[in-house]
């Protein structure tokens, strides 16, 4: 395929997927909350909204690996089903931005104390992270980020200072 064949059918997919992501979010979404759907059916099924989001995505990838491996599909398109999976790929995403970002602001200052005491470390006169300090997605950047809240503060080898990061990225990370 060309490059400008591949345009073509990008510059179709996309529009068509705003379409479809505007048109039937007016089927299953409420005025005020675009990721409604979600939420609502798994309170009613007592289930985290991502949970329920992967129950529904799922579906539509199931049918694009049918279409792979039988070659067609029964009951609609295939660009139909590739567009309702990008369409749930971005709902996804969105759902799981709002998710973490509402665990961020939720989350109080981290005590530093039995971080310390448990690595053998000390903490000269800062006891807290400040809340606004973020993990990284992995541990060198939460280490990085939390020894910029630090100010340096931390003074201890690098041994010790891993295994203290190991210890607040475990806390940080640990699903409720």
């Amino acid at each position: 395929m060309t490059h400008n064949d591949f345009n073509n059918i990008l510059d179709d997919f996309l529009g068509t997927m705003r379409e479809t992501l505007e048109t039937k979010g007016l089927d299953y979404t409420t005025d005020d909350d675009r990721l409604a759907n979600f939420k609502s059916t798994g309170e009613d099924l007592e289930r985290p909204a991502l949970e329920v989001f992967w129950i529904f995505y799922k579906k539509h990838l199931d049918a694009i690996k049918n279409l792979c491996a039988r070659g067609q599909l029964y009951s609609e398109p295939a660009k139909s089903r590739f567009l309702d999976a990008a369409c749930y790929a971005i709902l996804g995403y969105a759902l799981w931005k709002e998710t973490t970002e509402e665990k961020e602001r939720n989350r109080g200052p981290l005590d530093m104390t039995p971080f310390a005491s448990n690595s053998g470390c000390t903490v000269s006169d800062v006891t807290i992270i400040p809340k606004d300090t973020a993990a990284g997605d992995t541990l060198e950047e939460t280490i990085a980020a939390y020894e910029t809240a630090l100010h340096g503060a931390l003074k201890i080898g690098a041994a010790q200072k891993k295994g203290f990061f190991r210890k607040i990225w475990d806390a940080l990370t640990e699903e409720p």
